[in-house]
């Protein structure tokens, strides 16, 4: 059998982090230069 349960565990848990990321403004995006492509990211 497939691990359905986990796996959506695992995009639940993955769901969780890029809301972090939202809330917090994006930190880790800073470092980035404007003008390169992952200055450009879009949610």
């Amino acid at each position: 059998d497939f691990p359905y349960d986990e796996i959506e565990i695992e995009f639940n848990r993955n769901y969780g982090n890029i809301i972090n990321m939202i809330e917090k403004g994006f930190p880790r995006l800073k470092p980035f230069k404007k003008g390169t492509p992952e200055s450009n990211l879009t949610i």
